[in-house]
């Protein structure tokens, strides 16, 4: 027979023929298994997402192969919607690339003027943040016996804070006002200590008719308690409230609490006004702890001091720990405390705007992804003016499998029924422990993005945003839990 390639004829025996179809058919079945494989991926999320409880709401799916980029699922990828915390990968894959993975924040004790002979500072002693939301109590009170370890006897001036190196809003646009107490939402300032908060622990009293008893963690009299809660008889449940004006310090505590109770965990945590002095009331007490004696108060500072005698420099983790400490619990101080930082070193201004200007710009020539495609008014995700679209999603999803920070942007994520938010989830499939997630979760949101491999460990990439749902959380998780599942079983 004749086979004609391009002009030129040539004879091909029959027996010939045969042998190159055999060659030919194991590619052709190939490329038929891939369309094959795609078709039942797609019909089957397709199956998933058409339950009845996704119907009046708006969502928005992609699923991609990390190694070729190719789309294996797509659903209004264009539409711009709430990704809640997913907000914070974004965030975490700048902090990564742009600060660097070594990159840490620095909290320093200096004085302005230098100690004389006897260990004695005439002015104030300076307690200045760098970002670092992580600053513990602890973290103060080692600072504060590595001022006295420099032979500092006393302060004749005050403690004074510094929380200069960021500014602009104490919270993200449009955050809820009646939330601002709330854990979630504290005060943003680049001085924070156990992140902007206090634990409040209410007890009974030793006999009914006692006044409660009421501890918060940290102590100390920056914040102020109304103790209007009674004591009643033993095996009462409790019935205890716990609040704090918005414009105060001072926690109202009322209710009934009985005789013999003592709480295993704090009751309440709420946020304080005015973090970076609450830092300095906690730092103030601590040098007293460490034999330093203080005359003066706790003030604010916004002076530079030119060549300042810094007595310590306290380091915070290095950034390849500290995002994952931010991207696992769904930290929102640490987020916005991130991208204001990277406004600060980056050289923008050393707030919102300047961090997210920064990011916006990485976004668009590092990861490819269109400006439009994003509309962004905070850090965390806690604000409802917050729309992304999954296509921009998945774009950083697959810009950041390619560049050698990869893994520590991997690892840092929440891993799917072990740690993190995504603990939890899919505990006992083939998910667990698997795949690497951000969730995200506002009033009627809720979003899931990351990556799963599959059986024939092939990495595949996937963003799930789901808006408008007023049915219960855990039945929008169910469906996301099912996609994650599905792709996890793949051959």
């Amino acid at each position: 027979m004749r086979v004609n390639v391009g002009a030129s004829p040539f004879r091909v025996s029959a027996v010939g023929f045969c042998v190159l179809c055999c060659l030919l058919m194991p590619l052709t079945a190939h490329a038929h298994s891939g369309r094959d494989e795609t078709g039942a991926l797609q019909r089957n999320v397709q199956e998933i997402l058409a339950d009845p409880v996704l119907a009046q709401g708006e969502t928005g799916v992609m699923i991609a192969d990390v190694a070729t980029g190719k789309t294996l699922f797509s659903q209004n990828v264009a539409l711009r919607l709430m990704p809640a915390s997913n907000r914070k990968i974004f965030v975490g894959a700048a902090a990564l690339e742009l600060l660097g993975p070594d990159c840490v924040l620095h909290t320093r004790v200096y004085a302005t003027v230098p100690p004389d002979s006897d260990g004695t500072i005439n002015g104030d002693l300076v307690l200045a943040g760098g970002g670092d939301a992580l600053l513990s109590t602890d973290d103060l009170a080692q600072m504060a016996k590595l001022v006295a370890a420099k032979g500092i006897r006393q302060i004749t001036g005050n403690v004074a804070v510094n929380d200069a190196f960021l500014s602009g809003s104490r919270w993200g646009e449009g955050w809820a006002v009646d939330t601002l107490t709330d854990s979630y939402a504290p005060e943003i300032s680049a001085l924070e200590v156990n992140e902007g908060c206090v634990d409040v622990s209410v007890g009974g009293g030793a006999v009914p008719g006692d006044a409660a008893s009421v501890e918060t963690n940290p102590p100390g009299g920056y914040v102020s308690v109304q103790n209007d809660c009674v004591t009643v008889q033993s095996g009462v449940t409790p019935n205890v409230t716990i609040s704090r004006p918005f414009d105060k310090n001072e926690i109202d505590v009322s209710g009934t609490v009985p005789a013999d109770y003592r709480p295993t965990s704090p009751q309440e945590t709420l946020t304080v006004r005015d973090p970076a002095l609450f830092a300095g009331s906690i730092f103030k007490a601590a040098l007293v702890d460490a034999g330093i004696s203080v005359t003066g108060k706790i003030v604010r500072s916004t002076d530079v001091v030119q060549q300042p005698a810094v007595l310590v420099d306290h380091v915070s983790l290095p950034m390849r720990s500290y995002v994952g400490k931010m991207l696992k619990p769904s930290d929102n101080l640490l987020a916005e405390t991130l991208l204001r930082a990277i406004g600060a070193v980056k050289g923008k201004s050393p707030d919102y705007d300047g961090g997210h200007a920064v990011e916006t710009t990485w976004l668009h020539d590092a990861m490819g992804v269109a400006p439009d495609d994003l509309s962004l008014a905070d850090g965390s995700g806690v604000s409802r003016l917050d729309l992304v679209t999954a296509r921009a999603e998945m774009q950083l999803l697959l810009g950041m499998a390619r560049l050698p920070d990869f893994p520590i942007f991997y690892s840092d994520l929440s891993v799917v029924g072990v740690d993190g938010t995504a603990s939890d989830r899919m505990i006992g499939t083939s998910a667990a422990g698997n795949a690497h997630v951000k969730t995200g979760y506002i009033r009627h949101t809720r979003a899931l993005a990351g990556y799963v491999d599959t059986k024939s460990h092939r990495r595949l990439a996937f963003v799930m945003l789901m808006n408008g749902y007023t049915v219960p959380n855990k039945a929008i998780s169910a469906i996301q839990d099912k996609i994650v599942e599905l792709l996890a079983n793949l051959k």
